[in-house]
C-alpha cells in the first residue's frame, strides 16, 4: 500500500501568498454554495425594493458562518446610514425582529426574520447624524 506524500510547505513569500489565496478562495466558494438558497430568497424577495430605494448592497457583503442559519450582511463602514435604511426597509417588507443585541458603543446587532430567512446586520446608530435641534425664536 502506497502512502500519499504530504505536499511540501511553500517556502517563498510568493508561494505562501498563492497557497493562502487558493485556500481562502476555496473557502469562500464553499461558503457561497452553502448560502445559495438564502441568497436566492433574499435576491427575489428583497433586492428589487432595495435597488428601488437606492440602497447600495453587493454580493461580497453577504456571509453565512457555521451552523448559524442567518444570512449576515456586513456593515457599511463608510456609510453607517446604509444598514439603518436597510433595516427600516426590511421591516416595511414584513421582516420582524427576532433578536437584538445592544453594543456598549451605542450601536446594535439585529436579526430580522420572515419565513425561513433570517437576516443579521449591525446598525451603527451612534454614528448616525443626530436630528437638528429646534432653534427657539425670541
Amino acid at each position: 500500500m502506497k502512502r500519499a506524500l504530504k505536499p511540501a510547505e511553500p517556502t517563498s513569500l510568493h508561494d505562501q501568498a498563492m497557497a493562502f489565496e487558493n485556500t481562502r478562495h476555496a473557502q469562500r466558494l464553499a461558503q457561497i454554495k452553502s448560502m445559495a438558497s438564502k441568497l436566492r430568497t433574499f435576491d427575489s424577495n428583497y433586492m428589487p425594493a432595495i435597488r428601488a430605494a437606492g440602497i447600495p448592497l453587493h454580493a461580497d457583503e453577504f456571509n453565512c458562518w457555521g451552523k448559524r442559519s442567518a444570512l449576515y450582511i456586513c456593515g457599511a463602514t463608510l456609510n453607517p446610514q446604509r444598514n439603518a435604511n436597510l433595516e427600516t426597509l426590511l421591516r416595511k417588507l414584513g421582516m420582524r425582529e427576532t433578536k437584538r443585541t445592544n453594543y456598549p458603543t451605542g450601536g446594535y446587532a439585529i436579526d430580522l426574520t420572515k419565513g425561513h430567512l433570517t437576516v443579521h446586520l449591525s446598525v451603527d446608530s451612534h454614528r448616525l447624524p443626530k436630528p437638528a435641534e429646534a432653534v427657539t425664536c425670541a
